[in-house]
């Protein structure tokens, strides 16, 4: 089972089994399209994230949230005022297209 654990702004997942990311593309409103090193595509709403508000409450900024970036060699998601969002959580919190 997978927790949202979150440190400095930063949301972690328990542990780094999941594939790396290859690319992510922004689909409207809080949701991206994810593909990992396996070809595989998820779909990922991060609307869990922004409820939780914080320092992820800028992601509601639709122009903001369109500024995710792969970051840490395909490891992470980021955005410009630091958040992150790790393989594992993505592909837990995901589901398959």
């Amino acid at each position: 089972m997978w927790e949202l654990v979150e440190m400095d702004g930063v949301a972690l997942g328990m542990n780094k089994s999941q594939p790396d990311l290859t690319r992510v593309v922004p689909k409207g409103g809080s949701r991206l399209l994810l593909e990992f090193e396996t070809g595989q595509k998820r779909l990922f709403d991060a609307a869990p994230f922004i409820e939780r508000g914080g320092s992820y409450e800028l992601l509601r900024d639709e122009r903001y949230f369109e500024q995710v970036r792969i970051i840490d060699g395909g490891m992470a998601l980021g955005w410009p005022g630091g958040q992150e969002v790790y393989p594992e959580a993505l592909f837990e919190m995901s589901e398959p297209v």
